[in-house]
């Protein structure tokens, strides 16, 4: 059988099974009304029925192309794709020589164009009495012209033998499926005893729940580390008990990541039998959701199946590494290194699924310092392909929520995520995504969806208490704590989440909160006292920076904070607060030119979330701040006339409530625009929260226009 070259698919590849069924969910019933619907939807002048016909031909597409076809049928995204599964059998259908190709059973007209066959699309498992007659008709008639007589040609409907082959191929899975959900053992093959080491005394729970659904026919016992002599090897452990094989089981730790590993010895024999990766809270928390796996590769074991699975045990320390390298989000450093020691994975196992999900968590962190767009895609791509050989790994899922989250589709993220929960319940890292999503959808709506920075809290609350010694969840935690304007809950988390483990992110939101206090010596403390490498992170300079610019030294302020911008990716930092703190230490430095230049790309950062779906409140407060500087400066360039947003709009967003920095500029912008009222309920409100900015560079003019006494 030839064997033909396969072309790497770029993109994502649909289910045309799940469209279908969303199709008819939807409430239409052929592909031509779908294409419709989307003209509609998007009011577009013509029906994109190509492209529609390619994703039902489950050709790769832009992820993009498949988010407009969801939107239409009202279903995530991520619902669609083609499982690995449906690939396997695709492959199997196409590979077979015994029958010539068949058009598709769905299209109208095997020769026409693109048009004309999404034009009909008859149900293949609905028939009319008519086309049935038709049908056996065109099979029992004789060719009417002939050139000699001879017996009666029949032609084999090669549809249904091809759709035959098909079921029969979806049987095997079927049945293979079920023979590992319910594994039974070769009796000629299995061992009559064995003898079960735990080398680490985490793995009890989980090694007893494995034992206890092993098959019955199999005697088995645990033996302690401390009777084995001499100990460390399988072979003495099977001559001391006379066992007929040994199970070995070990525990590899990196911070919170660990993969439990098996070995199994039998007949002289020692192999490596499986490797399964998981976290220190899902192994103490839910062993009953890691059992099942490793109960597959034991009986596969047990049936003579002993080939080595896995990677070796350097490469999944390597992994181990990587995905702890992730946890801090501001180092550049540790970001490469993790996508290094992924890739490097990929290049010899290439269908290491969980390397792909640590690959779109790498590149979603990514993209606050290079192509946001780009990256964005990049890591939809990644989780995407960990998903379609993977579908249900926790983390390859909690990445994906990250995903659609940080693209502007906190809502679809929250649905995703929850689901996730309901399979693997109190997953730390699907709760820990779940409330960035939340604090997502509070930021975009403000204070009529107050009820998700109370979920936020929660959520990060019960992670803190099902993985106590993971840092990342004290510093997400000191967010909503600072939103919920619990200062000192604040501080006092992220000591918590510092005394774990020395990280940039948690330092810079203490140097935050103490500025926010009032107490700016211990802020600068806070800055000073790392024992991080400075090139780890940009966040140093930024906390020099800021804590220069309030004791009115701005030229040492623009020089930390332009350090900070350098030192991350490409030089174009995609945080616009950090441009806005540029610019204002450059204004009041007097170097107009360059703060202008600063300004406007900090607005270019906020109107680039403005696409990706993720503006918020708060943004649009800080828009309307840097338009208003620009104004200050050159209002020839940019007059009044250009404001992006009207008083009303501004009175509108002071009672959206949102950053206590956005209050504070509210401050500003009333004051500029002569409302002093309004100046000082904004400032009142930023003073209350946070009292040290008493000590900002323009705190002084505020209170001498809007009359608040000094605190």
């Amino acid at each position: 059988m030839s064997q033909k070259k396969k072309n790497r698919k770029r993109g994502i590849q649909a289910s045309r099974s799940k469209l279908t069924k969303a199709l008819f969910a939807a409430g239409m019933k052929t592909q031509a009304a779908l294409a419709e619907k989307i003209a509609e939807h998007e009011q577009l002048n013509s029906a994109p029925k190509d492209l529609v016909n390619r994703v039902f031909n489950e050709q790769s597409v832009d992820p993009n192309t498949l988010e407009r076809i969801a939107a239409v049928l009202e279903v995530p995204a991520h619902t669609l794709y083609l499982s690995s599964e449906e690939q396997a059998a695709q492959e199997a259908v196409s590979n077979t020589d015994n029958f010539p190709a068949q058009a598709d059973p769905t299209q109208s007209n095997a020769l026409g164009t693109a048009e004309s066959s999404i034009a009909a699309e008859p149900n293949p498992a609905i028939q009319t009495d008519s086309n049935r007659s038709t049908a056996n008709s065109a099979l029992e008639q004789p060719s009417i012209v002939t050139p000699k007589k001879g017996p009666k040609r029949r032609y084999w409907p090669w549809g249904a033998a091809l759709a035959t082959v098909t079921a029969l191929i979806f049987i095997w899975l079927f049945q293979a499926s079920l023979s590992q959900t319910n594994p039974q053992t070769d009796s000629a093959t299995q061992p009559k005893s064995v003898a079960i080491v735990i080398k680490d005394q985490s793995l009890e729970a989980l090694v007893d729940h494995l034992s206890k659904q092993l098959p019955g026919g199999i005697r088995r016992v645990t033996v302690a580390q401390a009777l084995i002599n001499p100990p460390g090897l399988s072979a003495n452990v099977a001559d001391q008990f006379q066992a007929d094989a040994v199970l070995t089981f070990n525990l590899y730790s990196v911070s919170r990541y660990q993969f439990t590993q098996i070995y199994y010895y039998h007949q002289g024999q020692q192999t490596q039998i499986a490797a399964i990766h998981h976290t220190e809270d899902e192994l103490n928390n839910h062993p009953e959701l890691i059992a099942p796996a490793l109960l597959h590769a034991v009986t596969q074991a047990f049936n003579g199946n002993t080939a080595n699975k896995g990677l070796g045990l350097a490469q999944q320390k390597e992994f181990l590494h990587a995905r702890q390298a992730l946890e801090d989000r501001s180092s550049e450093l540790k970001i490469k290194r993790a996508q290094s020691l992924l890739t490097g994975l990929l290049k010899t196992h290439p269908n290491f699924s969980l390397a792909y999900a640590g690959l779109c968590q790498a590149a979603v962190l990514e993209s606050w310092m290079g192509n946001e767009k780009s990256l964005l895609q990049q890591a939809e791509e990644y989780c995407v392909k960990a998903l379609q050989q993977d579908s249900d790994n926790p983390f390859a899922g909690s990445a994906y929520g990250h995903v659609l989250a940080r693209t502007g589709r906190a809502d679809e993220a929250i649905g995703y995520l929850n689901q996730l929960l309901q399979r693997w319940p109190n997953n730390v890292d699907a709760l820990v995504e779940l409330a960035q999503a939340e604090l997502s959808e509070y930021h975009q709506k403000g204070s009529e969806q107050k009820h998700y920075l109370t979920q936020a809290t929660e959520h990060l609350e019960l992670a803190t208490q099902l993985s106590p010694r993971f840092a990342k969840i004290f510093t997400d935690l000191s967010s909503a704590y600072f939103l919920n304007g619990r200062m000192l809950d604040m501080i006092r988390s992220l000591e918590q989440g510092l005394a774990l483990e020395e990280n940039f992110t948690s330092r810079f939101n203490l140097n935050t909160a103490y500025m926010c206090v009032g107490e700016p010596v211990k802020a600068l403390q806070v800055a000073l006292e790392s024992s991080s490498p400075i090139e780890e992170s940009y966040l140093r300079d930024e906390m020099l920076g800021r804590g220069y610019y309030y004791n009115g030294d701005f030229k040492k302020a623009v020089a930390h904070i332009s350090s900070a911008i350098k030192n991350v990716g490409t030089g174009e930092m995609g945080i616009q607060q950090m441009w806005g703190e540029l610019a204002d230490a450059q204004r009041h430095l007097g170097s107009n030119e360059n703060a202008i230049d600063s300004y406007r790309k900090a607005i270019t950062v906020i109107q680039r979330d403005d696409l990706r779906g993720n503006s918020n409140y708060a943004n649009q407060v800080f828009h309307a701040y840097y338009f208003q500087m620009l104004n200050l400066l050159d209002a020839n360039q940019y007059p009044q006339t250009m404001a992006p947003f009207s008083l009303d709009k501004l009175v509108t967003l002071l009672e959206e409530n949102p950053s206590v920095s956005g209050f504070f500029r509210l401050a500003i912008l009333f004051n500029l625009m002569q409302q002093p009222t309004l100046s000082l309920e904004a400032l009142t409100a930023a003073t209350d929260r946070c009292p040290g900015y008493n000590r900002n560079p323009d705190y002084a003019a505020l209170v001498d226009q809007a009359g608040l006494q000094p605190q």
